[in-house]
């Protein structure tokens, strides 16, 4: 049994992945401009002899009043840029891309998408369902011509949320890098992205739900180096996540009611808004969430010589994170403690474990085949006040959680 401590892990200035490609390799992140010429392998071009001069430029005269593209004097002066406007994507003629916010936020970081065809073979056969939540993704990056080290947002590349070992052709929606890079900010410290993007076929070779997130590119399993995990789902869920799971080693936070990029998408079908200082551009929220059910969770507590245990269904990516609470007979809280199993303290008169921030169960200490599951409501509650607890030291308690109505 551990108790619950504190997370202090050097950071980074990226968000740092922590998936690699078989073998442990990492990819290279400098990538060379073929186009950028080296100045000392060649000289300047000699001038062809029999080409006139250019002619200088005329200076330019006053400008004709009758011009109908002159400006009118009488016209006030145009608006200066606001820089806190976010800018939205540049118009394209060509062939359809999709522009992340990149180093500089400019939406200027942009690649081409290619339209799914049967050369993706079965690798991509996304599973059929009613809502438009879980319509299958149209266009794809291709990895093996994207370079995995290019910044798609200041703290975040294209490798560490797409890998090509996971699928070669891969979509990250725009709205979740600008959810991360966000999330990043209000930390101040590295965010590490477990898994990001996940082909059809890579999702079913490691037992990830039939209609994981990870597939339509807007999910991401993510820990932090500077907050704890209930820390992070706090955040997720002030930036208006859909669903938040909670395991032992990290996060899952998905925006699945957002429809989708229509660079990877198609036409969107409403009016989306993004987090603060993204992107405003292409996205839209889904009306119809009666056939795009969230996962079901059932628990219950199973005691063996004295030793307690929660077992659960519907956590889909690995040990749901448990956070045990013990209070006396008036109230009081014994000691909090994040652990796969728990033996509570002399004098525990009562037990509350929550489980992967989804379930949270009350039983008394004689008799814990009585479990009651507590509403969802007081789960939001109990998260957020933890979530305050990590930022004080240890050994003081918010008065929160000193004491708590076990009649309520």
């Amino acid at each position: 049994m551990k108790r619950l401590g504190w997370l202090v892990v050097g950071g980074c200035l990226a968000g740092c992945a922590i998936d690699g490609p078989p073998g442990g390799d990492d990819e290279d992140p400098t990538v060379q401009d073929p186009g950028v010429q080296d100045p000392g392998t060649q000289g300047p071009e000699a001038p062809t002899p029999s080409e006139p001069e250019p002619a200088e430029p005329a200076e330019p005269g006053p400008e004709d009043p009758n011009d109908p593209g002159a400006p009118d004097p009488n016209d006030p002066p145009a608006d200066p840029p606001d820089p806190n406007d976010p800018m939205d994507p540049p118009a394209t003629d060509g062939d359809p891309q999709v522009c992340y916010p990149g180093q500089d936020q400019s939406y200027t970081t942009c690649f081409p998408v290619i339209a799914k065809d049967s050369s993706f073979g079965s690798a991509y056969d996304y599973p059929s369902h009613s809502s438009p939540s879980y319509q299958p993704p149209q266009r794809f990056l291709d990895l093996s011509a994207v370079p995995a080290g290019t910044k798609v947002a200041p703290n975040f590349t294209v490798g560490e949320l797409m890998q090509e070992w996971k699928g070669r052709y891969a979509l990250y929606q725009v709205h979740m890098v600008d959810t991360l890079q966000t999330i990043r900010d209000q930390t101040g410290g590295a965010l590490h992205v477990n898994s990001g993007y996940r082909s059809p076929s890579y999702n079913g070779s490691v037992g990830g739900a039939t209609y994981s997130r990870h597939m339509y590119g807007d999910a991401a399993d993510m820990y932090s180096s500077v907050i704890s995990l209930n820390g992070l789902q706090t955040r997720c869920n002030n930036l208006g996540a859909d669903y938040v799971g909670m395991y032992s080693s990290h996060v899952h936070c998905d925006w699945r009611y957002a429809t989708k990029d229509p660079a990877f998408y198609g036409t969107p079908m409403a009016s989306w808004s993004p987090p603060p200082g993204g992107s405003t551009s292409g996205f839209a929220a889904a009306a119809d969430h009666s056939h795009a059910a969230l996962p079901s969770h059932h628990a219950a507590i199973v005691v063996v010589d004295d030793v307690w245990y929660a077992d659960a269904t519907g956590f889909e990516e690995g040990e749901p994170y448990l956070e045990w609470t013990a209070y006396d007979a008036d109230g009081l809280l014994l000691e909090t403690v994040a652990s796969g199993d728990y033996q509570p303290p002399a004098g525990t008169a009562t037990v509350e474990v929550m489980i992967g921030g989804q379930v949270m169960l009350r039983a008394p200490a004689h008799d814990p085949s009585a479990a009651m599951r507590l509403p969802k409501g007081l789960v939001q509650v109990r998260l957020d006040t933890l979530a305050v607890r990590d930022f004080v030291q240890d050994d003081v308690v918010p008065s929160v959680l000193e004491r708590v109505d076990l009649a309520r």
